[in-house]
């Protein structure tokens, strides 16, 4: 049975409740997200089950940013602490 899909996802940069429901429902059929990339998600195989996801936007990150900056390291310690895990990111 295949452990990875990649899927082309055509969702609007802002819609996340769109996305976070798309992803819920995903990871209710046993797919979890792994990575974004430019061709395509990347999803990885899983037990089913109920997962609640949120989506989160920093505009000032950049592809071209060398790394996450200051600001963007602090926000994600801020999800880490209320409980949030990384699923996946774009950009930095």
């Amino acid at each position: 049975m295949k452990q990875t899909k990649t899927r082309l996802e055509l969702f609007s940069f802002y819609d996340h409740r769109g996305i976070a429901a798309h992803l819920e429902r995903q990871a209710q059929q046993g797919w979890l997200l792994e990575k974004i990339g430019s061709w395509g998600w990347k999803y990885r195989r899983s037990e089913p089950r109920e997962v609640k996801f949120a989506v989160t936007y920093f505009p000032k990150a950049s592809a071209y940013d060398p790394g996450p900056s200051e600001q963007e390291r602090t926000l994600r310690d801020y999800c880490a602490e209320a409980g949030w895990i990384l699923a996946a990111s774009n950009a930095q």
